[in-house]
């Protein structure tokens, strides 16, 4: 048997729907097959299955093998296993990487021994296309992972360890895009760090649905934390096994193996998003797989196993550093929590009312809940504050979902929901006013719970494609989706997660607030006569709810509801209202507040508004006249007992006139600013064009007079003179086109054409351009380019206007005698500069901030002898900013000045071997 059994991968419409979910993608029972795989009995390590393209690889059939000990057809391969083998023996069972030579003199393979559901596997492939494993020299990668770690130790926020993972891994590896992807709770995910090619569609921010990485191989990046497809069009080779063998039936678990073949779903899936190898590394926090570092090529690409262990090694640093940021996170969380509790243990304090404590107090139980309003159900009594919903959608929900709270499963019983309509599906009574609830029942006889709400948040997720067309279906047959577009989805109805920590704390609610009332039967006395207290106080106590609406800002007027009432009737005001309005309370306490509100001229729409709601509109009150208000409806509190109830509503009126004038006044500003700028685009655009036609003649026949193409001038001071036409005219031309470029740029109307620039070549050209004005100026032009430059994602022509203007300007401040040096750097960071330094006359510190300002010039007398715009330096400051570059400016009078314009890492591609003059710049090259 020989490896013509290596077979194309299956058609991707195999699976049905229903089977996709369970489909084993552990038991492929094939590999990849750029490599190939032997399953070994120990200890004589006896090969009972092997991969189909054996011959191939080993130059030994499978017929040769299977059923023998290995060191039969390989007795150099086996003995390197058996050596790579005995330091390990006896201890743990890791993975064992070694060289393996084949018999009658074949290339070493690299080896990877690992064993797994009782069977041991032995991975053999050729060396990778990135070159040897001792390509990746241990010094430069021990020094860019002492880098790395040390970056971490100061990043402030997980985004920041995610992006200088991606950006090493980026440099590392080679791959055109990696990607930095987080888990969320419902294992959907999103892209939090990207570093890409140029050319590349982004996903950062993107998320994508838990269909895309489902459950089973979510959990074989959690069993193997390193998998590679070298080639999504590659071949697979199917495992034959030994009949005679152990167990033949059962199949081989390939779960742990880097040649497992991929599920042809997964494969089409990467082949819609233009993939063409992945490389992807499992980020494991907490024992918990917490996301992944995955690196996409366009095209097949195997790597070594040097690469494979410099990406492992990089993903445990940043698991490691992941792993201690959310720690830190969690600790100060709880901190926290723990200080709110705190606090909470002195409202049972002689003489205080504990419900107004505990739901109006700014200590109270919306502070621990982080919520927008908070209530108490208190044997068949209830009180709330904030926004909540009514009392009797409160009791519903104690009711009929409360009893479950002491059998759910965390925070001490509670139930926790970011979106109630999932609770209750048929009821759309909190659509309007709370989105999520937190509740825990505090003692069962008597009946007390707490609950807390939170109002709606709008969301906007944008997807990499629809998220509900993850996969199309024709016939029963399953195709992953096509599209990867980015894609936007309004989620309503929800309000921001409840953290854990916040659940914890509620969870604790009951035996902190029994430990502070002196036991469960006395907090339940001391709840249920304060409850009436506190119901009596909001129906009598005017200065009470003074305290309440005084913390609110603008002008508020106080509306009462009671028990059985569908009708808001006018309580109180604060003395803002009574200022602005010219209203006192007696004039209009109990009566309806929708004959007050119509009153001082309020619309039917904005009277109509429910709790939570604004709106803003034009009112003419005689304490200001007319102004623009902002008017807000919220509920203040609520309390139903047995006896009675109260609700209370503020309607908040704030003065919003001056921000609106000076948002028309900036409109306006906008307007007429975009006007002057479309004619000034419009001017220069006419004038370059009339300009350009007469100085082009005029430059051409200047050439002409003075090549003497039709016979001699005569004196010679006439040919001087059509040589100072000549150059006037170059001068004025090259000015209009700088005036060109900066109106462009600062219209945003310059676009970059991005290429694959060779640098050292573009530096170089830059250079020999310069160098006949370096020469009449009688100053040394040095050039410090490295071989093996790096090459730069960018805009050719704009690079070349960066580094001629950089030069030209050096050369022009130098006098004779001096030096300009033109060179090329690497940054610590990844990315590439281009340095221009000179031994001039230097810049002043006062004007080294204005010297990027268009049209700025140091005023001395080089400056007045040699002339010039003042709008080089402006314009390679623009174009740096165009490619989210920067321009340093270092400068001593008298010393000299330093120029250098730095790029980002994610521009910057290490040349490889020389490949790097095949490239743009070259192309530009004149002819010989």
């Amino acid at each position: 048997m020989t490896d013509q059994a290596s077979t194309a991968i299956p058609a991707p419409d195999t699976p049905s729907l229903s089977d996709c979910a369970r489909e084993p993608i552990h038991i492929p029972g094939a590999i990849q097959a750029h490599g190939t795989l032997l399953v070994l009995a120990e200890p004589d390590l006896t090969v009972t299955h092997a991969a189909a393209n054996l011959a191939r690889c080993l130059g030994v059939p499978p017929e040769e093998v299977l059923g023998f000990p290995l060191e039969r057809s390989c007795p150099a391969g086996a003995a390197a296993l058996r050596a790579a083998l005995a330091p390990a023996a006896g201890g743990a069972d890791p993975a064992v990487r070694f060289d393996f030579e084949p018999p009658a003199g074949r290339p070493v393979l690299e080896a990877r021994f690992h064993r797994h559901d009782g069977r041991a596997l032995l991975d053999l492939e050729p060396p990778g296309e990135d070159g040897p494993r001792e390509s990746v020299p241990d010094g430069t990668a021990t020094e860019d992972l002492a880098g790395f770690i040390e970056r971490l130790e100061g990043c402030a926020t997980r985004y920041d360890i995610a992006r200088w993972t991606a950006d090493l891994v980026s440099r590392s590896t080679g791959f055109d895009r990696v990607m930095v992807y987080r888990f969320l709770p419902d294992w959907s995910g999103d892209v939090i760090a990207e570093v890409r090619h140029a050319s590349e569609p982004a996903y950062l921010g993107l998320h994508f649905p838990a269909s895309d990485i489902p459950a089973q191989a979510r959990e074989l990046y959690r069993v193997n934390l390193l998998r590679a497809i070298a080639d999504v069009h590659g071949e697979v080779a199917p495992l034959i096994a030994d009949p005679a063998g152990r167990d033949p039936a059962r199949p081989v678990d390939l779960g742990r193996s880097t040649l497992r073949a991929v599920s042809p779903i997964h494969l089409e899936y990467l082949r819609n998003m233009g993939v063409g190898a992945t490389l992807v590394a499992s980020l494991m926090v907490g024992g918990r797989l917490w996301g992944l570092i995955a690196c996409h090529h366009p095209t097949g690409r195997r790597c070594c196993a040097g690469t494979h262990d410099l990406l492992s090694r990089i993903a445990l640093i940043a698991a490691g550093a992941l792993e201690r940021s959310i720690a830190a996170d969690i600790a100060q969380a709880r901190r926290r929590t723990e200080a709110r509790l705190a606090a909470l243990d002195e409202v049972f304090d002689a003489g205080r009312d504990s419900v107004a404590a505990l739901l109006c107090g700014d200590r109270g139980l919306r502070d621990l809940g982080m919520a927008d309003g908070v209530a108490l159900y208190v044997d068949g009594a209830v009180a709330a504050f904030g926004r909540t919903p009514d009392t009797h959608e409160i009791r519903h929900l104690v009711e009929h979902h409360g009893g479950g709270a002491r059998h759910a499963g965390t925070g001490g019983g509670v139930i926790a929901t970011d979106c109630l309509h999932e609770l209750e599906p048929q009821s759309s009574a909190f659509d309007e006013t709370v989105a999520g609830m937190l509740m825990v029942e505090l003692s069962a006889q008597p009946r007390l719970v707490a609950l807390a709400f939170r109002r709606e948040v709008i969301q906007e997720i944008f997807w990499g494609g629809d998220p509900l067309k993850a996969a199309s279906a024709e016939d029963g047959r399953l195709s992953p989706r096509k599209s990867f577009e980015r894609w936007r989805q309004t989620v309503t109805g929800r309000c921001p997660p409840w953290s854990p920590e916040v659940v914890d704390g509620w969870g604790e609610l009951p035996g902190r607030l029994a430990a502070a009332a002196g036991g469960a039967a006395r907090l339940a006395d001391r709840l249920a006569g304060d409850i009436r207290r506190f119901h009596a106080w909001t129906r009598f106590d005017e200065p009470a709810v003074h305290g309440l609406i005084d913390v609110l800002p603008g002008a508020v007027l106080v509306s009462r509801r009671a028990a059985g009432d569908s009708v808001f009737h006018a309580f109180t005001m604060n003395r803002e209202f009574q200022r602005i309005f010219d209203i006192v309370p007696d004039e209009v306490a109990g009566r309806r507040i929708d004959d007050v509100l119509s009153l001082l001229g309020v619309p039917p729409a904005i009277r109509a508004m429910v709790p939570g709601a604004s709106a803003e509109t034009a009112l003419t009150a005689p304490g200001t006249g007319e102004r623009t208000v902002s008017i807000s409806r919220r509920s203040l509190l609520k309390v139903d007992t047995e006896d009675d109830g109260t609700a209370l509503s503020a309607w908040v009126f704030q003065d919003i006139t001056s921000h609106r004038r000076t948002e028309e006044a900036l409109r306006t500003a906008r307007d007429q600013a975009l006007v002057a700028n479309r004619s000034k685009s419009a001017f220069l655009a006419n004038m370059s064009h009339e300009l350009r036609t007469p100085l082009n003649a005029i430059i051409g026949f200047s050439e002409l007079l003075a090549d003497e193409l039709f016979g001699p001038l005569g004196d010679a001071k006439y040919k001087e003179y059509v040589n100072d036409i000549r150059h006037a005219g170059e001068h004025l031309l090259s000015l209009i086109s700088d005036l060109l470029d900066i109106s462009k740029i600062e219209a945003g109307r310059r676009t970059i054409n991005e290429d694959l620039i060779d640098l050292g070549a573009l530096v170089t050209r830059c250079c020999s351009m310069v160098s006949d004005l370096a020469r009449r100026g009688d100053v040394l032009l040095d050039r410090q380019i490295p071989a093996m430059a790096p090459n730069l994602h960018a805009d050719a022509r704009a690079v070349r206007q960066i580094v001629v203007n950089l030069l030209s300007n050096a050369v022009k401040f130098t006098p004779a005698g001096g030096t300009v040096t033109c060179r090329t750097l690497a940054l610590k960071d990844g990315g590439v500069a281009i340095e221009v330094q000179d031994t001039g006359i230097g810049i002043a510190e006062e004007h080294l901030s204005r010297v990027l300002e268009p049209f700025y010039q140091v005023d001395n007398s080089l400056t007045r002898q040699v002339g010039g715009t003042g709008l080089g330096l402006s314009l390679v400051n623009a174009i740096a900013n165009l490619h989210q570059g920067r321009l340093v400016l270092e400068s001593k009078v008298g010393c000299g000045t330093t120029a250098r314009v730095e790029f980002p890492p994610w521009r910057t591609v290490p040349a490889r071997d020389g490949a790097s003059r095949s490239l743009h710049e070259v192309e530009e090259a004149p002819a010989a």
